[in-house]
Parts: structure tokens; C-alpha cells; sequence
């Protein structure tokens, strides 16, 4: 409890706040999904992980504490705020990080969601970052999936060493599917630097993917929902350039893996 008093404060805060409707379980940690605009909720969310060898897509090594908030706007905008906390190691130029984005959902018939959304980052590394991202979602009676784009251009970081792409391109992908009214299975995968593929020389030290299982749990007439979900890291090609990482150049291997928590009170 005293390692990590945010995450464990905000979660038992989250737990016994009270709330006017049933929880859903959070479907996807690593994918947003905007609600349909006659169905928005505000969602705070309290994340825990541990990664070990990763990439930027996923966080930073080690462990890291994250609060999330997701709240609806008028005219079919969402506005999305996260704030994390790590310990500071040689690998993060600082022990915290900002984000901030706004999406707007398009117009589409039936079950399809597509959004577009824009924002700033300041990271781990000291470095302000541009954001951009499209949103795809399919939406059936019991099962949802969402696909995020997100683009990424970092500019001059405090300390001139670390070496990035001009435009990161992270691809996220999630299937969720509610067992019953309490319990949620799905899959996720984050995808970065897939240039790495067909480019010897790519900045980051090539592709990466990491993918796994997630369970979801809502306990009826509760206001919170609870959200884990656990994979191996996998570096499919290898550059010339050792990889930036998480701030800091080093030679990755296939050894990786994430496990990330989340509690998510919504109103």
C-alpha cells in the first residue's frame, strides 16, 4: 500500500463512491472506444502494471501508477485526461507523464463507430508529444472490437539524446466478449514501429507486438468494474539502431512481458 498510494487510494475511493447506474466492464485497456452519444458515462479509471523489457506503446519498465478519466462532451465529443507515475530510473528522464486528448465520433448507421481524436503528451523521457489517433469500433449483442490508430510526433526532449522516428505509429486492437451479466473475455494487441518490418535501419530498434488475454469483472448493481489483462512482448525484427525503448537505447529481446490492472468507477 505504501509503494503505490495513488493507484491504492483511488481504487478504494472508486469502490465505495456511490453511483446511479449498474457498472459495465471496462471492455479494452490499451483501445478507446467513444459510447454512442444516447449512452455516455463518465469513467475514472485507476490503472497498476508491471512491464518488463516493453516498448513505448506499452508504458514505461518496471512499475508504473496511472489514473484515467473518460468524459462525454456535447456534440458527439469525448474528452480523454491520464496521468501516470513511475519510479525514476535511467531508462525515464522523469518519474511522471501527461495526456490529453479529444475525440469526435462520426456519424455512422448501425453498430460501426469511427472517431477521430487529437491531443498532446508529455512522457517519461521529457518529451512533448503531438497526438493523433482514429477510432474503429463493431459493436453485436454480447461482443465489442475496437481498433486504434494512434500517431505520435515527438519533439526535442530535454536531453537531446534519445533517438525516435519522426512519426511513431502504435496500432491497437481488442475483442471483449460478456460471458454474462459479471464477466467479460477478451483479447488485446499492441502493435509499434511495424516499419521495422521491411527497414534494417528503423530509429526504435524494429517491430514490436505484444498480445494476451484480458478478464473483466462487473459485479451487479456495483458502480465499479475491474479489468486485467497479461502478455508476452514480442520483438519481430531487429535494427541496426538499438531501440529507444522506454527512453533509454538498449538491444531488446523476446524475454518481455506486461501485466496492467485497472478499477473503473463510472457515472
Amino acid at each position: 500500500m505504501q509503494r503505490y498510494p495513488i493507484t491504492c487510494a483511488a481504487t478504494v475511493v472508486l469502490m465505495y463512491l456511490p453511483s446511479r447506474s449498474e457498472a459495465q466492464a471496462r471492455p479494452f485497456v490499451y483501445s478507446l472506444l467513444p459510447d454512442a452519444p444516447a449512452a455516455t458515462v463518465n469513467r475514472l479509471s485507476a490503472d497498476l502494471a508491471y512491464g518488463h523489457d516493453v516498448f513505448h506503446g506499452l508504458g514505461p519498465e518496471n512499475f508504473e501508477q496511472r489514473l484515467g478519466l473518460l468524459v462525454p462532451l456535447r456534440r458527439a465529443l469525448t474528452l480523454m485526461a491520464e496521468a501516470g507515475w513511475a519510479p525514476h530510473d535511467d531508462a525515464t528522464g522523469s518519474d511522471a507523464s501527461v495526456r490529453g486528448e479529444l475525440l469526435a465520433r462520426l456519424p455512422l448507421r448501425g453498430r460501426a463507430t469511427l472517431a477521430l481524436g487529437a491531443g498532446g503528451m508529455y512522457d517519461y523521457s521529457r518529451t512533448p508529444v503531438a497526438l493523433g489517433r482514429l477510432v474503429f469500433g463493431y459493436t453485436w449483442a454480447h461482443t465489442q472490437a475496437a481498433a486504434n490508430l494512434r500517431l505520435e510526433h515527438p519533439f526535442s526532449s530535454d536531453s537531446g539524446q534519445e533517438q525516435r522516428d519522426p512519426v511513431d505509429v502504435i496500432m491497437t486492437l481488442g475483442l471483449s466478449h460478456a460471458v454474462n451479466g459479471t464477466v467479460r473475455l477478451g483479447v488485446e494487441s499492441v502493435a509499434e514501429d511495424l516499419e521495422g518490418l521491411v527497414e534494417s535501419d528503423e530509429a526504435e530498434g524494429g517491430a514490436k507486438l505484444m498480445v494476451g488475454p484480458s478478464l473483466g469483472f462487473a459485479p451487479p448493481r456495483a458502480q465499479w468494474s475491474a479489468l486485467v489483462i497479461a502478455g508476452p512482448v514480442l520483438h519481430l525484427s531487429q535494427s541496426s539502431v538499438s531501440g529507444a525503448g522506454s527512453g533509454a537505447p538498449r538491444d531488446l529481446s523476446n524475454s518481455g512481458y506486461v501485466v496492467r490492472t485497472s478499477i473503473t468507477f463510472q457515472w
